[in-house]
């Protein structure tokens, strides 16, 4: 006799007009049919794609958020909205003013958007904020307990000034590589277009040494980056040719000690580093000031060829932009 077999067995419970809460925020189900087969399948082989758009809160300029939920795929609404009420971390742990000043000089708009669903309970949560803020190049760092953040770009101005009076280590360390970090050559970017079925698409960059700037194609040896929540080919394109010009532009470093003048220097920022060999460069303090005459501790001495730039920092350590020095009549 023909005999029936069950491979595995499931209950479902059918609910209308439920709604469900997450930390005092609704939810929404999605319900799944699935047809049956000739081959049994079990709930573990069983994967569905959805594109859905989340809502969230939203910051303000001002550092408060706006708690009505609405639809956003900015990074800096998901990152808040997933600290403060997935998380619990208070807003003032979190520099929201801050990180909406990013997001709002981040042009085009697109190259700010975090697409993604973490999948993985047991995902950290500094590990998410991290992969959300990675995909529009924001740089995550640490104050004390405050979450504090910075877009990985140019800098228009130094924020301290590190030289012989305030580095602490005579033994500092200063490489200069005369070839490509790790021996990169080109750059290999996947990211996932939304517009094509969610397919995993690629950028390959190499150099162009004719006119200094990235071009398309293939390298000897790339460096392979997976971009998660980019869903944009601007957004990608724009990563890939940042991590082109790293691989061809970084390649001096510097480690030393530094003073209390590091202390509210985050990772990110710019920073001026004398070197203290350099006989061509001094520093100082400054004993007095009437009006745009400074008196300092060290002597300057002028050849009356070369233009000489001064920088002063403050009594926190930050640095002033480069300034014309010229000797006192």
């Amino acid at each position: 006799t023909n005999q029936a077999k069950l491979n595995a067995l499931y209950a479902v419970r059918v609910k209308t007009n439920q709604v469900y809460q997450m930390n005092g925020f609704g939810g929404t189900a999605i319900v799944v049919a699935s047809s049956a087969t000739e081959n049994a399948t079990t709930s573990s082989g069983m994967k569905f794609n959805a594109w859905d758009q989340r809502k969230v809160i939203t910051c303000n300029a001002d550092g408060s958020v706006n708690y009505t939920l609405s639809e956003s795929r900015r990074i800096c609404d998901s990152v808040v909205h997933h600290m403060h009420i997935d998380a619990g971390v208070p807003l003032s742990r979190i520099d929201v003013a801050g990180l909406y000043a990013i997001q709002e000089s981040i042009t085009p708009v697109e190259l700010g958007y975090f697409d993604y669903s973490f999948d993985d309970a047991d995902v950290a949560l500094g590990d998410r904020v991290q992969a959300m803020c990675n995909a529009g190049r924001i740089l995550v760092n640490r104050e004390g307990s405050k979450w504090v953040f910075i877009r990985d770009e140019a800098q228009p101005y130094p924020v301290a000034t590190f030289d012989r009076r305030t580095t602490a280590n005579s033994d500092f360390s200063l490489t200069i590589s005369p070839t490509n970090s790790g021996g990169k050559d080109s750059v290999q970017l996947q990211w996932v277009d939304s517009e094509d079925s969610n397919t995993k698409k690629y950028i390959r960059l190499k150099w162009d040494n004719a006119n200094n700037i990235p071009m398309f194609g293939y390298g000897a040896n790339p460096l392979q980056i997976e971009l998660n929540g980019c869903t944009n080919y601007a957004q990608a394109l724009d990563r890939a040719e940042l991590e082109m010009r790293k691989i061809v532009y970084l390649r001096n470093s510097v480690s030393d000690v530094s003073l209390s003048d590091a202390e509210y220097v985050w990772r990110g920022e710019r920073v001026r580093w004398v070197d203290v060999a350099d006989v061509s460069a001094g520093s100082g303090e400054v004993l007095s000031v009437d009006d745009a005459k400074y008196t300092t501790s060290e002597e300057c001495v002028f050849d009356g060829v070369a233009v000489y730039k001064v920088c002063i920092t403050d009594e926190r350590g930050y640095s002033s932009p480069f300034v014309t020095a010229t000797p006192r009549t």
